[in-house]
């Protein structure tokens, strides 16, 4: 073997289908994703849910920490997600040459998932302990070594791809997750709903796709791009084969408890009184809807009754704003001399003439500090 050869001068010959960005491109798209992870999960989920969400400030810490991070793997999920569908339907290539093909938007979700799994792999020790932390390590390990040599060496994008989709079950169970958290029961409806939900997808993309999985595999072993790839990309089957194969040994390990719940969910949505649950749906709507419309008309109301107090007060505001503007002039009120004279003989000042000489001689005669010093009697006439 020539590791560390030049393969895209090997693959040449399949120029065609590997037009499109390096592999620089996409891995600074998995810093990007890092930092953006690391901000949602540490910043701006805490900062939002304590600002806005009672029952989230009451969690214990452990349990605030895990609701970030499912906040953070749902806006994942969602986001790979539709890149990794629009990749396989759009983009025929990726079926025909699953070992060479490339496509942009498949590369994209792949360095995405490689940023998201590294800031999980972090931030999971806060908040999970044992035998839980040890097999989400394993499996975001496990992925992130796989996705890591497809988007370097841009082969195996279609297993790459492929095995992404995986994250269609994810937005499910992690609402089923704050569901539980915040007091809901797992016989309440909508909680069943999404559980039902999550376990089809779950079990459609994490265990019946294994089998087409390996069956494209199979198809693609012994083929020149094959041949290719194994001769320039160092150790590409053993983790290629070591790292799909552990992730399929945990999602067999899932589905046990996945089937059990998706029974349990789908035996209680099939026993459940539907007819009546809609009669009370329809007329808990009806009410609402009538008291939207009492409110509605009452504020009409009021809007009503209050533009003829409106008007009078305006007109009032007018009629006072027109007397004082007249002025002195139309004013009946005068102040009379008798009326000065008598404000003024209420008060009699007695000055001694010892006083009054340095009062004389005083800087600030008029200050209140002089007329202390000064002796100055303010007699109050009875």
């Amino acid at each position: 073997m020539v590791f560390g050869g030049d393969l895209e001068e090997a693959l040449s010959a399949f120029e065609e289908l590997r037009r499109g960005p390096k592999a620089e491109y996409y891995f600074k798209w998995s810093v990007l994703s890092f930092g953006c992870c690391l901000t949602i999960h540490h910043i701006i989920s805490p900062w939002i849910f304590t600002r806005y969400n009672k029952l989230y400030r009451n969690l214990p810490r452990s349990h605030r920490m895990e609701w970030d991070s499912r906040v953070v793997s749902s806006i994942h999920a969602t986001i790979v997600s539709i890149l990794c569908v629009t990749a396989l339907v759009t983009n025929a290539d990726l079926w025909y040459n699953p070992a060479i093909g490339v496509t942009h938007s498949g590369l994209m979700a792949l360095s995405i998932s490689i940023g998201y799994f590294l800031c999980d792999a972090i931030s999971m020790p806060f908040y999970w302990k044992n035998y839980q932390l040890i097999i989400f390590i394993l499996h975001h390990s496990a992925a992130c070594l796989a996705f890591f040599y497809v988007v370097r060496y841009r082969t195996c994008v279609f297993f790459g791809v492929y095995r992404l989709t995986t994250e269609l079950s994810t937005p499910f169970v992690n609402q089923r997750w704050f569901y539980r958290t915040i007091g809901y029961k797992p016989d309440r409806r909508r909680v069943a709903c999404v559980t039902l939900i999550f376990a089809i997808f779950f079990i459609v993309t994490r265990n019946l796709m294994i089998l087409p999985f390996w069956f494209m595999a199979y198809i693609s072993y012994g083929s020149d791009a094959y041949k290719i790839c194994t001769r320039y990309i160092p150790l590409i089957v053993p983790v290629f084969v070591l790292s799909c194969g552990l992730l399929d040994c945990l999602n067999i390990h899932w589905a046990f408890r996945t089937c059990r719940l998706g029974y349990k969910a789908a035996k209680l949505l099939w026993t459940a009184d539907w007819q009546s649950d809609i009669c009370k749906a329809r007329t808990h709507l009806h009410k609402r809807l009538r008291n939207l419309q009492q409110r509605v008309a009452f504020k009409a109301k009021s809007d009503m009754s209050l533009k003829p107090t409106l008007t009078e007060n305006h007109q009032s505001n007018s009629s006072l704003s027109e007397q004082i503007s007249s002025g002195p002039s139309s004013s009946n009120y005068s102040t009379s001399d008798s009326e000065l004279e008598s404000v003024h003989s209420d008060l009699d000042f007695k000055v001694s003439p010892e006083n009054d000489l340095n009062n004389s001689n005083s800087i600030y005669p008029n200050s209140s500090q002089n007329l202390i010093d000064d002796d100055i009697k303010l007699v109050h006439r009875s």
